[in-house]
């Protein structure tokens, strides 16, 4: 079980009770409409203690079916992860990498697809990179962030992109969209930037090492100018515009 805030919330909108238990809604706070007087007798039950088991439930939902028939909802508090695995953020959230508990909760992807760099970067002493997978075809190195926002977004990050076609290329996905793509080097770094809407957004940063099978005598990748497959982000944000 664990421990959310249940505001129990009168006509006049003062507060009558908190501190419920329930299992999985520890990201939630539930506000409910009724009228004051059987909001007042629901609350007031709690103090009686052989009626508190009639106040655990398994879910928000059934808690909303059960409890509070006359309209029952459910908001998002920044900083937790709600029930479907989105972290909810605040209106601005940075990330830079350089601290060592991230902002942004980014997944790694399996077996470390990405991780933290101190070779480059574009402020501070770290950026994240891709882990280079030795000219494989086929291979997508995956780089996912899974957030909850309030308001129209925009995410950014610096980017520096070492990645050249026929080999493999760079590109932005959102919610399985693909928005940017990058198929040439570029030796500066560069803005990489992309619109959220409200809700749950999966975003993912994509290196895709080309499925193209080379010929056996074609040229070995020249990486002056064909790049060494990777990219670098650093300085990422995603604020809201409400």
């Amino acid at each position: 079980m664990i421990r959310i805030t249940l505001f129990c919330i009168s006509s006049d909108r003062s507060l009558l009770l908190f501190g419920f238990t329930f299992s999985r809604c520890n990201h939630k706070y539930i506000r409910y409409n009724n009228n004051s007087r059987s909001l007042r007798r629901l609350c007031l039950a709690w103090d009686a203690p052989a009626a508190r088991p009639n106040f655990f439930f398994r879910t928000v939902d059934e808690c909303c079916e059960t409890r509070f028939p006359y309209g029952c909802s459910e908001e998002a508090v920044a900083g937790t992860t709600n029930s479907d695995g989105f972290y909810v953020l605040d209106k601005i959230t940075t990330e830079n990498f350089d601290e060592s508990d991230l902002t942004l909760p980014f997944d790694f992807g399996t077996s470390a697809q990405w991780n933290l760099d101190d070779t480059q970067s574009h402020s501070g002493a770290y950026s994240i990179t891709n882990v280079p997978v030795n000219n494989e075809t086929n291979v997508m190195s995956d780089l996912t962030l899974k957030v909850n926002v309030q308001y129209p977004s925009t995410i950014t990050c610096m980017a520096k992109i070492d990645t050249s076609m026929p080999y493999d290329y760079f590109a932005l996905h959102i919610n399985g969209e693909q928005r940017n793509s990058y198929h040439q080097r570029i030796d500066e770094w560069i803005t990489v930037v992309t619109s959220l809407m409200p809700g749950d957004n999966t975003v993912v940063y994509r290196v895709q090492h080309s499925g193209a099978q080379l010929p056996a005598d074609y040229p070995e990748r020249d990486v002056s100018l064909q790049g060494v497959g990777q990219v670098w982000l650093d300085d990422c944000e995603v604020t809201s515009h409400a």
